[in-house]
């Protein structure tokens, strides 16, 4: 039977690769519900190329048996692979196949389910290419890519099966800084979904280490970006936020399948640049979720829904549990006045 390929629905990095960061880093991603760990790349630090080539490789049967535990509670296992970066603009294929050779193909043994080429910037295209032959040898595994930029080329021709895409997360920044509008942000992300497509929009990692907001806004940033399509890429401690945080939008997540794979529709009113809104909807399923987000203070608004099925007779209520109730009348939805930054997250 063929392995289905697994993509994570909430991806939680590991401090580091002894036992207590892999214990620390499970017991984290099973609180938020999610399904997949990412294994932090040992290179990294590392201040060279030549350097890289000459540590020793990885305890293979170390990560056996840390990986064998986590596929006991039904967890993915990533490898991350980044370099330091190049003397020149990228490194040379030579040392790139000496590193492959010494460093990657021994972790083919392992069962893991994908892994992602950090620092993609530093990587030719011929180099990326060779890394895609020897990952699909594992069958199921799946290859992302993080090259410091919205998604490109290599997710549209197929070269790789996902993308690290950092302008998502930061244009949460802005918005909530006030460097751009709701509707700005809701337009980028509407078009660039209009240009990969539905399947290959939802193929995205967005790594919450990029919000860089304020205290007030961390809650309201972090479930803005829950609900983006794609999937949450959560960073390791010390940088990691507390759980009380991300627990309630990721139980929201993985309540709502509209959310997993529902298309993206802007509903952000021009007239009003403090409001960022829109609607996750899959017709498959029985109702969408709808996103309100404002940072700042504002008086009652009405909002279009045109975002799929939904049921006029009932009222949509807040996931995130609380007591309000959202009348729908021919079409819209009538907000209240608030009185401070606010996200509302809204089903039946």
């Amino acid at each position: 039977m063929t392995r289905r390929r697994h993509f994570p629905s909430i991806l939680q990095v590991l401090e580091g690769l002894d036992t207590k960061a892999w214990k620390t880093g499970i017991r984290r991603i099973e609180r938020l519900h999610g399904d997949a760990i990412l294994m932090p790349s040992p290179w990294k630090s590392m201040r060279s190329m030549a350097q890289v080539l000459a540590a020793p490789p990885l305890n293979i049967d170390q990560l056996n048996l840390e990986i064998a535990g986590a596929k006991q509670r039904r967890l993915g296992v990533f490898f991350e692979i980044s370099l330091p970066n190049p003397d020149e603009s990228m490194h040379h294929l030579s040392a790139l196949k000496t590193f492959q050779d010494r460093h990657i193909k021994p972790l083919m043994k392992l069962d893991y389910s994908g892994m992602l080429i950090g620092r993609g910037s530093n990587w030719p295209a011929a180099a990326i290419l060779e890394l895609e032959r020897l990952v699909r040898l594992k069958e199921g595994a799946v290859l992302f890519i993080d090259h410091g930029r919205s998604p490109d080329l290599e997710l549209l021709d197929g070269q790789v099966d996902g993308v690290v895409d950092p302008a998502g997360v930061q244009g949460i920044t802005r918005f909530l800084k006030g460097f751009c509008s709701g509707s700005d942000l809701g337009r980028h992300l509407e078009r660039q979904q209009q240009r990969l497509g539905i399947n290959l929009a939802g193929r995205l990692l967005n790594p919450l280490d990029l919000l860089r907001v304020d205290e007030p806004m961390v809650a309201l940033g972090s479930g803005l970006a829950f609900m983006l399509r794609g999937y949450p890429l959560l960073p390791p401690p010390p940088n990691a936020l507390p759980e009380s945080i991300y627990g309630a939008v990721a139980q929201v997540r993985l309540d709502h399948e509209a959310l997993e794979w529902g298309r993206f529709v802007d509903l952000s009113p021009p007239s009003n640049p403090d409001i960022f809104a829109f609607g996750r909807a899959d017709e498959r399923k029985n109702s969408p979720v709808i996103v309100i987000a404002r940072r700042a203070a504002g008086a009652a608004f009405s909002l279009p829904l045109g975002v799929g099925a939904y049921d006029p007779k009932r009222c949509f209520v807040d996931l995130q549990g609380g007591q309000s109730e959202f009348i729908t009348e021919n079409g819209w939805v009538d907000l209240p006045a608030c009185d401070g930054a606010q996200l509302l997250l809204l089903g039946q």
